[in-house]
């Protein structure tokens, strides 16, 4: 932040993160943070109209950081998580692991928040070997655009809905962190449905 002050040259800045720092202007104009990024750019009517593409992605990076966290060759189906963030913190995680552990033993339930990749985008390859990942408001939910892998979103609401990655078509299943209690069985049928068809020949 400090730097991008000084290229600023005193001029004001716009900070698109829905994390407000000190000194910097967040416009709402739109419903969601992701969008007022497009409309910045003036392109808001396409902010969920273009593919995510990396094409640098390495195929021995990415296995080698499977093998390096357990998650190549696994006998189980993968379902992947990613729950844990700082700046966005989807406090029932505990809740929502013990339950996918417990609801789905045949498969291996990973968390990989924690997970150092050498380039982020190396973590497509977690996202492809597996049949589902469920996602908090981090970087993984907004990376797994590049991937086919279904996606459950579990999306930030504060201080608002503004603050908060919208609604996609992509998204198997959509939620709002305060939304999860309610939420948590229709959560969990999915990835039942989820599973159930990755699970077919």
């Amino acid at each position: 932040y400090e730097f991008a002050l000084k290229l600023a040259s005193g001029r004001r800045l716009i900070c698109l993160n829905p994390i407000r720092t000190q000194g910097s202007i967040i416009p709402q104009r739109t419903d969601s943070f992701v969008k007022e990024m497009w409309k910045v750019a003036s392109r808001e009517g396409e902010w969920n109209v273009h593919p995510l593409v990396f094409d640098c992605r390495d195929e021995n990076r990415e296995v080698e950081l499977m093998i390096q966290h357990a998650l190549h060759d696994v006998d189980k189906r993968l379902i992947v998580t990613a729950l844990a963030g700082r700046t966005s913190p989807f406090k029932p995680k505990d809740d929502l692991l013990a339950n996918l552990t417990f609801c789905f033993p045949n498969c291996e339930v990973a968390d990989i928040s924690s997970i150092q990749a050498e380039r982020v985008y190396d973590l497509l390859g977690v996202f492809d070997a597996a049949a589902l990942l469920i996602a908090s408001d981090t970087m993984h939910l907004h990376l797994s655009r590049a991937s086919k892998v279904p996606v459950i979103a579990l999306a930030r609401d504060y201080p608002s809905n503004w603050h908060g990655t919208p609604p996609q078509e992509r998204f198997a299943f959509y939620c709002r962190y305060g939304e999860y209690p309610a939420k948590k069985e229709a959560l969990l049928d999915v990835v039942q449905n989820i599973v159930c068809q990755k699970s077919q020949p």
